[in-house]
């Protein structure tokens, strides 16, 4: 599993606002206990009953320190579905298939796939869990497009490609292989859904064809 949410400092000490060591060794505990029901049971089934069992801290203490179980849950499952971008090389396609690679391994992941299904149905019913969900999906899109508009401007892709369509036909695929058909991803699905996405991007431009471009500085080198 991921690493564990840090302390979040919420018991303070008299009016210094300085943070009570064992106010933070309490959350800790806590949220130490959340994130391994996380990984045993699954989030659905975690309960502030089974947080103090596992934990030994009361339930009327983990209510000081959050509002609800949604609250807390929140705070366990962010480390999980994180993101940790690699380094750029320059490389269009290098870079894409690093993304790509990288959102199929955190699919594959049993603990992360488990917390973002649970995410995407509690966000029918909560607003702290739609901004999740949508932080979830625009730290990776937003690397995506941070790609392509580096090639866009060293001239590797035609300056009318939609960036965000570019991503969003890299990663789509993806996710629907792993949570709709059940199938599990290698680096070969995330190469191909690269390649289908850059290919796409340039059939659909239409500066493409007008500028005589040849398709050599587009499609780089091959898997």
């Amino acid at each position: 599993m991921r690493a564990v949410a840090r302390a979040t400092s919420r018991g303070q000490s008299g009016d210094t606002g300085r943070v009570d060591p064992r106010a933070r060794r309490t959350e800790q505990a806590i949220l130490e206990a959340t994130a391994e029901l996380i990984r045993d049971v699954g989030p659905a089934a975690v309960t502030i009953e089974l947080v103090a069992e596992r934990s030994e801290v009361a339930r009327s203490t983990i209510y000081r320190r959050w509002s609800d179980l949604d609250e807390l849950l929140l705070d366990a499952c962010a480390p999980i579905t994180r993101f940790a971008p690699e380094p750029l090389t320059g490389d269009l396609r290098d870079d894409l298939r690093a993304l790509a690679r990288g959102y199929a391994r955190e699919l594959d992941d049993a603990v992360f796939r488990e917390v973002l299904t649970f995410t995407m149905d509690a966000a029918l019913r909560s607003r702290p869990f739609r901004a999740r969900l949508r932080a979830i999906t625009r730290q990776r899109e937003r690397r995506g497009v941070t790609i392509v508009r580096g090639a866009i401007g060293r001239g590797e892709l035609p300056h009318d490609v939609d960036p965000g369509a570019v991503v969003v036909a890299t990663l789509a695929p993806l996710f629907q292989l792993r949570i709709a058909k059940h199938r599990a991803l290698t680096e070969g699905d995330a190469d191909a859904a690269v390649e289908r996405a850059i290919g796409d991007a340039v059939a659909a431009s239409t500066l493409a064809p007008a500028a005589g471009r040849t398709s050599e500085p587009v499609t780089g080198r091959r898997c």
